[in-house]
This record gives C-alpha cells, sequence and structure tokens, in this order.
C-alpha cells in the first residue's frame, strides 16, 4: 500500500514544518521563496515540493557554516 502525499498544506502547517511564523511564510509566498497553490476564495494553500526545497537548502546552508562562526579558524 503506498502512501499519498499532500500536494498542499496550510500556512500555518508550512510554518511549524520550516520554523517559522505564518507571516514569514506569507511573505516568502509574496516573495516567491515558496509556491502558493491556486484555490477558490481567500483560502491560501502552500506547495509542499516547494517547501520540502526550501527546507533542504535550509539545512544545507546551516552545515555550510558552522555554528557561531565565519567559517575561518582566525582567533
Amino acid at each position: 500500500m503506498q502512501t499519498a502525499i499532500a500536494k498542499q498544506m496550510t500556512v500555518r502547517e508550512a510554518a511549524l514544518r520550516l520554523g517559522v511564523t505564518d507571516q514569514t511564510i506569507r511573505n516568502w509566498l509574496r516573495d516567491g521563496k515558496l509556491r502558493q497553490v491556486p484555490v477558490d476564495g481567500r483560502a491560501l494553500l502552500v506547495e509542499t515540493e516547494s517547501v520540502a526545497d526550501l527546507e533542504r537548502d535550509r539545512m544545507a546552508a546551516a552545515v555550510a557554516v558552522p555554528q557561531g562562526g565565519t567559517g575561518t579558524d582566525a582567533a
């Protein structure tokens, strides 16, 4: 049995997954950093794939520069 993966999620779900506020998700949608799923009315849904892409990018960036450092060994 194959599990279906949702193609969209709410702003709240995206915010929780990425560890940011709902407003940040709305800003990222407006700025094109995340993709919105077209729906009727005032509903605002976020494309799950774009959230996963951003999540991967953020994780890669976090690994690239050590926490609390600039990436150099200068004392």
